[in-house]
């Protein structure tokens, strides 16, 4: 569904990037939950072709979850709909927050 969406959505509204509001601590949580739950270590890189050739980008990779930037940077640009990432209870990345006690 993820994917979808985000092939989907930006081709709707005409885009041709996509910002990902991941903080620095999302991105090593991403590292950590392949490790952990894959046996691979790998993450998504800071900036991306997908394969629908949009560009992915990650501006807020080197900012941390408490700056108050990161709440407030993506105010004026379109959001994917959905209940994606770790928005549902009981997902894996909740098990891995509490592993990094940040």
């Amino acid at each position: 569904m993820f994917r979808g969406n985000l092939c989907s959505f930006p081709q709707k509204i005409g885009a041709i990037k996509v910002a990902f509001g991941h903080h620095h601590e999302g991105i090593v949580e991403a590292l950590f939950l392949n490790l952990v739950f894959q046996d691979k270590i790998k993450a998504m890189p800071q900036k991306l072709l997908s394969d629908c050739s949009n560009l992915i980008e990650k501006p807020l990779a080197y900012r941390r979850e408490s700056d108050p930037q990161v709440r407030t940077s993506f105010k004026q640009y379109p959001i994917i709909p959905g209940d994606l990432c770790d928005s549902q209870d009981g997902m894996q990345r909740e098990v891995i927050k509490d592993i990094m006690l940040y």
